[in-house]
């Protein structure tokens, strides 16, 4: 989830730089537009593609007298 939340940061961060370039070249808007498209799009493929699986079974962590055996998703 984080790695959505940081596509949805930069997407907001070159929607305001999109808006505010009415002084740049058409070149840099085209790619900042181009740019734009391209994490929407990865931004669905991540909504869409996220597997959700609430089934598994934790086991904790156990001491076995010398180390800890960490816990794990069964």
């Amino acid at each position: 989830m984080i790695k959505a939340l940081i596509f949805i940061i930069l997407f907001i961060f070159l929607a305001i730089i999109l808006i505010y370039s009415k002084k740049l070249g058409k070149k840099v808007i085209y790619f900042f537009l181009l740019l734009v498209i391209i994490i929407t799009a990865i931004l669905i493929f991540i909504f869409f593609n996220s597997t959700n699986n609430t089934n598994l079974q934790y086991n904790p962590p156990k001491f076995d007298g010398e180390k800890i055996i960490p816990g794990e998703f069964k």
